[in-house]
């Protein structure tokens, strides 16, 4: 009886044993997949956020690069101030990619930066002689931007900003607003600039865009599938021109990666405003049932 008893023992014993054993491996074995997990997401987003802005910032260099060497044999200026210049022209465009990331994470410092980019955008319009882009940049975008900066950072929860949603009321209006604002552009200014390339994409563009600046600063959710809406016109107007001169195709690839960014930010926006809404409704229930 007294080696039974032992026996009954030694098998309950090894069976927590292995119990035992076998919980621990599988807490491990969940701890490792887990470290195995957030290393893949994190390379995930690495490679999603990263790797195309190090490739565009490399096709803009080396594009800058290939203008520059073509081009000093036929200007008169010297090497220094040649090269101040080019890094002027240059220096926007590749804040910009860091901009999109910022947008994309719905961080307010975007606007901030944004600001500040579209002024030395400014200056480059000046350097290249095209005095209407760089009033707009100067005295339209660069305000709106840092306007905007100040305008999300009053109405955010730390660092994240309250979007809002447009009623159908408004979204039709802003409908409006950009289909009569197109249509002044294009029948009223088009005149202006006779010989340009595909005009009616042009000032669609241009009408869209002017818009999306206003309401993102607006909080609303709608200005990115807007603004999506916008790449995809443009990206249609640069490959019609790109057939015709090769040498846009690079307008191409930058209005792609544009794009790509846009459509990242709607998606966030859209999930961060969901979040939000969820948040807000579980707040309200929680109070109601206080109250109650």
């Amino acid at each position: 009886k007294k080696i039974n008893k032992n026996i009954k023992i030694g098998h309950v014993f090894c069976k927590m044993f292995c119990l035992r054993l076998a919980w621990t491996a599988a807490r491990l074995y969940n701890k490792a997949s887990h470290k195995n997990g957030d290393k893949i997401m994190k390379l995930r987003k690495f490679a999603i956020q990263y790797i195309p802005l190090m490739l565009m910032a490399i096709l803009m260099i080396s594009l800058a690069v290939i203008n520059a060497v073509n081009q000093f044999p036929s200007v008169n200026e010297t090497l220094p101030i040649f090269i101040i210049k080019t890094c002027i022209r240059t220096l926007p465009t590749l804040v910009t990619l860091i901009v999109q990331i910022l947008l994309v994470a719905a961080n307010r410092n975007a606007f901030l930066i944004g600001g500040l980019n579209a002024a030395l955008y400014g200056v480059s319009y000046i350097l290249d002689g095209v005095y209407f882009s760089a009033i707009s940049a100067i005295l339209i975008s660069s305000p709106i931007q840092l306007a905007s900066y100040f305008t999300w950072k009053k109405n955010s929860s730390g660092d994240r900003v309250r979007f809002k949603k447009m009623s159908p009321i408004t979204l039709s209006a802003t409908v409006a607003i950009i289909i009569a604002g197109w249509a002044g552009c294009y029948f009223g200014l088009s005149p202006f600039f006779a010989g340009g390339s595909y005009p009616i994409l042009d000032t669609l563009t241009f009408s869209i865009g002017t818009v999306v600046t206003v309401i993102v600063a607006m909080r609303y959710i709608e200005s990115q599938y807007l603004n999506t809406i916008s790449c995809l016109i443009g990206l249609v107007m640069w490959t019609l021109i790109a057939i015709k001169n090769p040498t846009s195709i690079n307008q191409v690839v930058i209005t792609l990666y544009n794009l790509f960014r846009v459509v990242q930010a709607a998606i966030n926006w859209t999930k961060q405003y969901l979040d939000q809404k969820n948040a807000s409704a579980d707040s309200e229930a929680l109070s109601a049932a206080k109250t109650e």
